[in-house]
């Protein structure tokens, strides 16, 4: 617990009208939540305290909207099944809470998505494919016609279930990992935000992969793809220079296909 939260919940007590107060408390225990460095008992008592808080001003929505916020941050990657009942009870808690508010400041959305989120790379891993599939087709739903915020969380949970399927070299699944990114990109073509930059830093190492495994004409497929981005993505990952630089040094297909990949990626066509 931050040092100056007990004497502000000694201050709430004595002053309990005072709502600048108590959201200022709110705020200052969700940036004490931390699921890595906290046991759960420790989160639970943080959550408990906010609901307190909330008792004192039950329609106000900035302490739901804080509220909000530190369910998000309690939940993990599900890893077991601890963590994907403890994460139900948090997603039902946030559903709750986005009901039971009349919305009209702040920006409720994508908590509820982030959650889900946690529980769809938690199967991943552990290759439950079928139930990761209902997860993301969920959360993709939500997405693709929801928030910005909704749409981020859903490109970010995309994002790193692509890097857990690359590892397990499922390329049926990867290439549908790319796919909805693509798709994402048709159906809001003017959201630039995170789409680009995500989908080429999908591309190359796909590319790089696929380079590894000796699959020529599907290294070349996603490597053309990522260069028809080049004006629109940018280097937010770090992929672009990596492969750069694997290509200068000739580390990727042998030296005389590096020399020709890199050249093609400089020719204006493939930008």
């Amino acid at each position: 617990m931050l040092p100056n939260i007990p004497a502000m919940a000694e201050r709430l007590e004595s002053d309990s009208r005072n709502v600048n107060l108590a959201r200022s408390l709110a705020r200052e225990i969700v940036n004490g939540i931390d699921p890595v460095e906290m046991d759960s008992a420790s989160i639970e008592a943080a959550l408990e305290s906010l609901r307190e808080i909330r008792g004192y001003f039950p329609a106000d929505e900035h302490l739901a909207h804080s509220y909000l916020m530190a369910l998000a941050n309690a939940a993990t990657v599900a890893t077991s099944s601890d963590d994907e009942q403890r994460n139900v009870r948090l997603l039902q808690k946030v559903r709750g809470t986005l009901e039971a508010i009349d919305w009209r400041e702040c920006d409720p959305t994508g908590y509820d998505v982030g959650i889900m989120a946690n529980q769809y790379l938690g199967l991943l891993p552990q290759r439950r494919y079928k139930e990761a599939d209902v997860q993301l087709g969920e959360i993709s739903d939500r997405a693709f016609s929801g928030s910005h915020k909704q749409r981020l969380e859903w490109l970010i949970a995309v994002r790193h279930g692509f890097w857990v399927l690359l590892e397990q070299r499922d390329w049926k699944r990867i290439e549908g990992q790319i796919d909805f990114v693509r798709r994402f990109r048709r159906i809001h073509p003017d959201d630039d935000y995170e789409a680009p930059h995500a989908l080429v830093a999908m591309l190359l190492p796909a590319f790089e992969a696929a380079e590894g495994c000796g699959d020529t004409t599907l290294a070349d497929r996603y490597f053309d793809e990522a260069c028809l981005l080049g004006s629109t993505a940018q280097d937010h990952y770090g992929q672009i220079k990596r492969i750069h630089d694997a290509l200068l040094k000739e580390n990727l297909g042998g030296p005389e296909r590096s020399v020709a990949i890199a050249q093609h990626a400089t020719k204006p066509e493939a930008r």
